[in-house]
């Protein structure tokens, strides 16, 4: 049977009764806190379910409008949380999970500073003690005068999206008239995924990024997973011991912005998760300019030449960042295809037209004119990949396609 009665809208639906069924209300004193309790229990949800407030209490003072606060069920990813919200005071964001199928208790805690200000905090793990209970604060309301408690609010209406009970609510100065009889085991809370912020590489290095999180669990397993937006160079790995090595192997080419990488951390239950990207850089080169991304005094090779593309040479590096033996590239005089060198240092390199496999180098040829000396227009000359060494000073184009 659908027995909860959940108000749509606290401003909609507002069916006041005064405190304890009379006509008394409660005059606060200064430093002294009252405390606002509503007992429930949610069995079962359906899908079309959305948020609902559970009960209120509204304090008057001397400034016209009503505050109210009030705490309020709502619903993220099918599960069910209470959150705890006053009157134009600002959300803190803060939610308790709440567990289907037993009895919950929420109170909310008030105190008047004796001058302008009620301040509030909450708990839905109250303790036989309030000393011994754990309050999250919400935040406050200004006030002119001495505040008084007016009306108190238990909701009444009937939503068929929602199977449960709503229990006693109750406003007492006394702490021990709603405290429960044994302590009260804190509800289960999300692991916390420490920041991991930007993330750079640069291609051809190995780059490992250690994520943390933490769980006030102790034992509680927490787990590491990564979306599918994160790149193929890239790998999560869980260390079960709520670490995880983030590794980046990005190689040629793979420069760019790989944008909305979800890293999640999940207890089994909760979770939480940062939405990263992954920043790759071009290599800055420091070679022998414009023709090797390798220094000067690495390029020149004694002949004869023989490579045997094995993917073990030096040189300049394919496509998957194999070394294909040549040194050097004779630099175009003009980029056209592509337009835009994939290293502006060294502009007629384009590993991701070269692949070395099976004791072969595989040149994948664009347009291109052949070395004309000297050049017949500005667009001759924009070869790219005219691969070769130096021997003894001297350039040696050993593999050019026009």
């Amino acid at each position: 049977m659908k027995d909860f009665y959940l108000a749509l809208g606290l401003l909609v639906t507002l069916l006041l009764t005064s405190l304890s069924g009379t006509a008394q209300s409660i005059t606060l004193q200064a430093e002294q806190p009252y405390y606002f309790s509503t007992s429930f229990q949610v069995d079962d949800i359906e899908p079309s379910w959305t948020d609902r407030i559970l009960s209120a209490v509204r304090m008057d003072d001397q400034i016209a409008g009503d505050q109210w606060v009030y705490p309020q069920l709502i619903e993220r990813s099918e599960q069910v949380y209470v959150q705890v919200r006053a009157t134009d005071v600002a959300d803190n964001g803060v939610e308790r999970r709440v567990t289907l199928g037993q009895p919950q208790q929420v109170v909310v805690r008030g105190i008047w500073d004796g001058f302008f200000g009620v301040t509030y905090s909450w708990t839905l793990a109250p303790q036989p003690e309030a000393a011994a209970t754990e309050w999250t604060d919400i935040g406050y309301h200004f006030v002119w005068g001495q505040p008084t408690l007016s009306y108190l609010y238990r909701n009444t209406v009937d939503d068929p999206n929602v199977t449960g009970t709503l229990g006693a609510v109750e406003v007492t100065l006394d702490y021990a008239e709603i405290a429960p009889a044994v302590p009260q085991a804190a509800p289960n809370q999300a692991p916390v995924l420490a920041q991991i912020g930007e993330l750079t590489a640069t291609e051809g290095e190995v780059t490992i990024i250690i994520l943390r999180a933490t769980d006030d669990a102790a034992e509680d397993e927490l787990t590491f997973s990564a979306s599918a937006e994160l790149p193929a160079f890239a790998t999560l790995t869980d260390n079960g011991d709520r670490t995880a090595s983030l590794r980046i192997a990005s190689g040629a080419g793979d420069a760019g912005a790989y944008a909305g990488i979800l890293v999640t951390v999940s207890d089994g239950e909760l979770s939480s998760s940062e939405t990263l990207t992954l920043s790759v850089a071009a290599p800055v080169v420091v070679g022998c300019v414009p023709i090797s991304i390798l220094p000067c005094e690495e390029i020149s090779l004694p002949l004869p030449v023989k490579f045997s593309f094995n993917g073990d040479e030096n040189g300049i590096y394919d496509r998957n960042g194999q070394g294909i033996g040549f040194t050097m590239v004779d630099a175009p005089s003009n980029n056209l295809f592509p337009a835009t060198p994939a290293n502006h240092n060294v502009p007629g390199m384009q590993p991701e037209l070269l692949t070395v496999v099976g004791g072969k180098l595989v040149v994948h040829s664009t347009k291109g004119i052949h070395y004309q000396k000297p050049p017949a227009s500005s667009e001759n000359n924009s070869q790219v990949n005219a691969l070769g060494v130096r021997h003894r000073g001297t350039r040696y184009v050993l593999c050019s396609f026009g």
